[in-house]
């Protein structure tokens, strides 16, 4: 089976305000078979600017409820570097989401036969993240379970929950 062409996306809210809209966008795109979620992280910045990263498994039962179209089909594939890289973007007070997308759209342009020999090859960050995927156990279709906690504070220490691990 083909892979996708795979992009980050990343969705902030200043002062944490989120009504959900963007869930009930997003489920839908993945159960028309337009994308595909493989990892998907919760980043929260506070009004110092620490930063924790919180997979679906570490909120609670009413936060996580509109992400359960997602259970059991993600993987950990975001690093802390990844993480960092997206808490720099966000003002200080904010939260966003951290999504690596497969585009499930292009699969068939990337089977279709071509009579010039055309391709529709995946930039080399795409190529980086599909490597990444294959590593951690995924396959094209598939899905693997198995989240690991991650994420980093301003410091530079690892935090899990809100404890420094390294």
């Amino acid at each position: 089976m083909t892979l996708g062409p795979l992009e980050y996306v990343m969705v902030a809210f200043e002062g944490n305000r989120f009504s959900g809209q963007i869930i009930t966008a997003l489920r839908d795109a993945q159960e028309k078979g337009i994308i595909r979620v493989i990892d998907l992280l919760v980043i929260k910045k506070d009004e110092q600017g620490n930063v924790m990263a919180l997979e679906l498994s570490d909120l609670s039962e009413e936060e996580a409820r509109p992400f359960s179209f997602l259970a059991g089909g993600l993987l950990s594939i975001f690093e802390p570097d990844d993480v960092e890289a997206t808490a720099e973007q966000m003002p200080n007070n904010s939260a966003a989401g951290l999504m690596l997308i497969e585009d499930t759209w292009a699969i068939p342009l990337k089977e279709a036969p071509h009579a010039d020999r055309g391709y529709l090859g995946n930039s080399i960050k795409g190529s980086h993240l599909e490597r990444r995927c294959r590593s951690q156990g995924w396959r094209p279709g598939g899905s693997r379970t198995g989240r690991v906690d991650r994420g980093r504070n301003r410091s530079g220490s690892c935090q899990v929950k809100g404890e420094r691990v390294c």
